[in-house]
C-alpha cells in the first residue's frame, strides 16, 4: 500500500497540467498581400457613413455649419456636399477629398485613418467623440434625401413634359429602340429655361448648387447644366430602388456638330463637349447605367460592359444585356462588383487605343523580365473583386453604336441599306466598313 506522500506514477502523470500548444507565428505578408489588404480596407471607407465619422473625429462639424477640412473656412450645409461614395466637396473654394483625407488633414497617419474608420485598432490612440454619430446625423442626415429628391425630380419633370418621347426621337437617330430608352430612364428636357426656373423655385439655390446641377459663373450668375446645348438627361440609377444616384447630360444634335468640328480639327475644344456631368462629383460617384435591368437578370447571364450610356442602349437594342460606364477610367464600386459577380461579364470598350488601355490596363516589362502593372485595366480590377470578367475587342475604330448603325447602313438589319442621314453619313465617312458588302 502506498503512503500518502507517494502517489502512483500514472496518477502523477494525470495530475500534470497539459502543455500549451506551441504558438506558431504567421508568415509575414508579402508586399502584394499588404497592398491588396490595404486596398480592401480603403474600399470600406468609401461611403457616406465613413465620411461623416471622419468629420466628427476631426471636429469639423459645428452648430453653425462645417469647417472645410482643407481651408478651414466655415461653410453652410448647402456649400458642403458629401457623395454616396464618401467623397466630399467644398463648393465655395473648390476643396475636395474623401474620408481618409479629412483625418490626414487632422494629423492622423493614413494607415490609422483607414483603421479607425472601419473599426480596427490603431497604432496611436485616436479620440472618437461620444456624440460623433449624433453630430454627423445632425449635419448630413437629410443630405441623401435632398440629392434623391432633386435627381428624381428632374426625371419626373421630363416625364410630365414629353421628355420620354423626345428622348426616344433623339436616340432613334442612331436606330436605338424606344423600349431601351424608356427602360433606361433617360429624358430630354424640351423647355430648358422653364425647367431651370421651376426646379430653382422647387428646391432653392443652395440645394441645387450642392447637388452639382447648378453652378455659378465668375460673374455671379447661376447656370443650369441642363440647357439647350445639353438637354438629354442620362441617369445612373440604383439597381434595386431605381432612384437616381448620379446623372450626366448629353449634347443636342447642334452641340454634337460642334464636337465633331473640334474632333476634325476645325474648332477649339472650349464649348465643344459632347457630354457634361454634375459639378463637383468624383468619378467614383458615377456608378454606371443600366443597373436595374442587370439586377433582375437570372444568375449566370451574359453581361457586356460598354463605354457610355448610348453604347449601352445600342447593345440592348441589338439584343445584348449591357451595363454602361461613363468612361474608360471609371471603375464600378464594390457593391456593383458584387452584383456583376453573379454573371458572366465581357468588357468591350470602344475599338480604339483608349478603349484598349481602359480594358487591359498599361503594363511594362522590368529589367528582370517581370511584368509591372502601370495602370490597372477594368478586366483585372473586376477579377480582383470576384467578377468572372473576360476581354472582348470591337471592330477597330468602332463602338457599339457604330456597329448598330452600320447594320442599318449596310442593309443587314432590314434587308436593304437605310437612307437616313445618320446611315448616309456613315457610308460616306467610313467606306472601308462597307467594302465588299
Amino acid at each position: 500500500m502506498s503512503s500518502p506522500d507517494t502517489a502512483p506514477t500514472g496518477a502523477a502523470e494525470q495530475a500534470q497540467p497539459a502543455r500549451p500548444t506551441p504558438y506558431r507565428r504567421r508568415p509575414p505578408l508579402s508586399d502584394e498581400e499588404r497592398k491588396e489588404r490595404f486596398a480592401a480596407d480603403m474600399d470600406k471607407t468609401r461611403n457616406e457613413q465613413a465620411c461623416r465619422l471622419a468629420l466628427a473625429i476631426a471636429k469639423r462639424i459645428t452648430p453653425e455649419g462645417i469647417l472645410c477640412p482643407k481651408c478651414n473656412e466655415l461653410l453652410t450645409k448647402g456649400r458642403f456636399k458629401i457623395h454616396p461614395d464618401g467623397g466630399w466637396k467644398d463648393h465655395k473654394n473648390g476643396c475636395h477629398g474623401d474620408a481618409v483625407s479629412v483625418l490626414q488633414a487632422f494629423g492622423v497617419r493614413t494607415g490609422d485613418a483607414v483603421r479607425v474608420l472601419i473599426g480596427k485598432p490603431t497604432s496611436t490612440p485616436i479620440e472618437i467623440p461620444e456624440d460623433a454619430a449624433a453630430l454627423a446625423a445632425a449635419f448630413v442626415g437629410t443630405k441623401s434625401k435632398i440629392l434623391r429628391d432633386v435627381f428624381n425630380g428632374v426625371l419626373i419633370y421630363g416625364q410630365k413634359t414629353g421628355g420620354v418621347q423626345a428622348a426616344q426621337d433623339f436616340y432613334g437617330t442612331w436606330h436605338i429602340s424606344p423600349e431601351a430608352v424608356t427602360e433606361s430612364g433617360a429624358v430630354m428636357i424640351t423647355d430648358t429655361r422653364q425647367f431651370a426656373a421651376r426646379i430653382l423655385e422647387r428646391f432653392g439655390e443652395e440645394a441645387l448648387l450642392s447637388c452639382g446641377l447648378f453652378t455659378r459663373a465668375s460673374n455671379g450668375k447661376l447656370y443650369c447644366l441642363i440647357n439647350d446645348r445639353f438637354p438629354v438627361v442620362e441617369p445612373h440609377r440604383h439597381p434595386v430602388s431605381g432612384d437616381v444616384l448620379y446623372m450626366q447630360f448629353r449634347a443636342s444634335h447642334a452641340q454634337y456638330q460642334r464636337y465633331l468640328e473640334h474632333k476634325a480639327g476645325n474648332r477649339e475644344y472650349k464649348g465643344s463637349e459632347k457630354i457634361i456631368s454634375l459639378r463637383g462629383a468624383p468619378k467614383s460617384a458615377q456608378v454606371g447605367t443600366g443597373l436595374p435591368r442587370i439586377e433582375q437578370l437570372p444568375a449566370g447571364s451574359d453581361v457586356w460592359i460598354l463605354e457610355g450610356f448610348k453604347d449601352m442602349l445600342a447593345a440592348r437594342t441589338g439584343g445584348l444585356e449591357a451595363y454602361g460606364l461613363p468612361g474608360v477610367g471609371i471603375k464600378p464600386p464594390e457593391k456593383i462588383c458584387q452584383l456583376l459577380a453573379r454573371h458572366n461579364v465581357f468588357v468591350a470598350f470602344d475599338g480604339d487605343e483608349a478603349g484598349a488601355r481602359g480594358r487591359d490596363g498599361v503594363k511594362q516589362v522590368a529589367e528582370d523580365g517581370t511584368e509591372v502593372v502601370v495602370t490597372e485595366g477594368l478586366v483585372d480590377y473586376l477579377r480582383r473583386h470576384g467578377v468572372n470578367a473576360q476581354p472582348r475587342e470591337l471592330f477597330p475604330g468602332m463602338d457599339a453604336t457604330d456597329i448598330l448603325v452600320a447594320r442599318y447602313a449596310s442593309g443587314k438589319a432590314t434587308g436593304s441599306p437605310c437612307g437616313c442621314p445618320t446611315c448616309t453619313r456613315m457610308r460616306a465617312s467610313h467606306p472601308q466598313w462597307f467594302a465588299g458588302g
